[in-house]
């Protein structure tokens, strides 16, 4: 939920055994492609209380009572989670030359990968290049660290599924704007 400008709370799922958070960095919770992990900056979040609540059984974290409400299941806790959009990023529009920005995309459908930790899931996907750069990096070995963070990437490259790929940005000549790939 945003309680400022620039920022706000949001709700993830806690292990109270060691305090790490849960990250979902599957396409959907069915793939279970889940880990705990200690830093709350990458857990998967909900907006509200109620919708991480209702999502909690999904993932096996939670059920519905005899009176109907949503309910984590021992063991787990809801813990606020603070974002910032204060992230220091490189101000796309004041770039002036074409340069290539490093994003991630999925070899399945050729989305990429956008809002980095910001819903439900570690990303979101789209089709639009012009939303993907503003999520992408002009630092090839950054963005590797983003993938890798993510789970999209290890210290061999990236997965299979995923490439990283240079978007040119800033003036270009009306080609399609793609310079190249990282697999």
């Amino acid at each position: 939920m945003r309680t400022s400008d620039n920022g706000g709370v949001d709700y993830g799922y806690r292990r109270t055994a060691d305090g790490k958070y849960f990250v979902d960095y599957g396409l959907k919770p069915d793939d279970k492609d889940w880990l705990w992990i200690g830093e709350s900056d990458v857990a998967t979040v909900f907006t509200t209380r109620k919708a991480a609540l209702a999502a909690a059984a999904t993932y096996g974290l939670g059920h519905r009572d005899g009176d109907g409400n949503d309910v984590l299941d021992d063991g787990y806790e809801l813990a606020e989670v603070e974002w910032s959009d204060d992230d220091a990023s490189v101000d796309f529009e004041d770039l002036a030359e074409t340069s290539a920005v490093y994003v991630v995309r999925r070899k399945s459908d050729g989305k990429y990968a956008v809002d980095w930790g910001e819903g439900d899931a570690p990303c979101g996907w789209t089709d639009n290049r012009d939303l993907a750069v503003q999520s992408g990096s002009t630092d090839v070995d950054e963005m590797m660290a983003v993938a890798r963070k993510f789970g999209f990437a290890d210290d061999e490259g990236m997965k299979d599924g995923y490439q990283l790929v240079g978007v040119a940005w800033g003036e270009t000549d009306g080609a399609d704007g793609q310079t190249g790939s990282r697999r």
